[in-house]
């Protein structure tokens, strides 16, 4: 709460949720302003940072100003068939509660979930990672915190802690409320700097540029939570994907200064984020 020029002005801490509040005589409503979920209509992924959306594409009288106060939720592209395997692996656990693997795999069928591992703390003292002793944490990126804080105590055993940044209140059978801890991942920006040499027996496409940058991004957006940056598997995309290459040199930053020949060491709280604007091809 604030108080400027006599007008009072209450804010939710965290932007995703709502209040009620009771006008008196003294107060009177000036402005209002209520969260709203929206979703892209093209496929293609697409994170606008925190203030981009900004107009109103079909008006509507009473609404002045539109603006995300919060990231975006990527979501997911077609699923192909090794990530249908994968998930089918996956779902082996969905009927379990109480284990890490099942309340993860739980977590991966929800809308807009693209990434989720879950730690625990089995011990009686804090951990290295700051987990208190007997809980877990789970990492998730995309979805909806209500179905993600939901999910995890429907799957978590009972009387074991939760621990995150971010949380949820969730009612149980008998109305009493429990506070439900989860994190989402922090982003590392990728820097890829590419050069390629082509092969004298064997001619690249005339389009080598855009496939080599795509075969980069369909490798790079599968990565997910925790999963290092090994730059020679991004060669062995590039392979597959481009005819013609005889050499491949690959140099990656997150700063966009700084390169080298090192893979990136991603902590099992952040996710890699590579982008085409932040991946560089050059051809020999």
């Amino acid at each position: 709460a604030s108080v400027e020029n006599d007008i009072l002005e209450l804010t939710e801490a965290n932007q995703e949720d709502t209040f009620a509040i009771a006008i008196t005589n003294n107060l009177t409503f000036d402005r209002i302003g209520s969260p709203v979920t929206f979703e892209c209509t093209q496929t293609g992924a697409i994170t606008p940072a925190v203030g981009d959306l900004t107009d109103i594409i079909t008006t509507y009288a009473g609404w002045d100003s539109v603006s995300n106060n919060v990231p975006a939720n990527t979501g997911r592209e077609a699923e192909s068939d090794t990530a249908l395997r994968q998930r089918w692996n996956g779902s082996l656990y969905t009927r379990s509660v109480g284990m890490t693997d099942s309340i993860a795999s739980a977590l991966l069928t929800l809308n807009g979930v693209t990434s989720a591992n879950v730690y625990e703390n089995d011990q009686d003292t804090t951990d290295d990672e700051g987990r208190p002793p007997h809980s877990i944490e789970a990492v998730v990126d995309g979805g909806e915190s209500d179905e993600i804080g939901l999910t995890i105590w429907q799957k978590k055993s009972a009387g074991i802690d939760t621990f995150g940044s971010q949380s949820v209140t969730i009612n149980d059978s008998q109305g009493f409320p429990h506070v439900i801890n989860f994190n989402r991942p922090l982003v590392v920006d990728v820097y890829l700097n590419i050069t390629v040499t082509e092969y004298p027996e064997e001619a690249l496409p005339p389009n080598a540029q855009t496939l080599i940058t795509e075969a980069v991004l369909n490798y790079g957006n599968s990565l997910t939570v925790g999963n290092d940056v090994i730059l020679q598997r991004f060669m062995g995309a590039i392979y597959s994907a481009v005819s013609g290459i005889g050499y491949i040199s690959i140099t990656a930053s997150t700063d966009g200064v700084t390169y080298s020949t090192s893979n990136i060491s991603i902590d099992p709280r952040h996710v890699a984020s590579f982008d085409a604007t932040r991946i560089q091809v050059t051809i020999s």
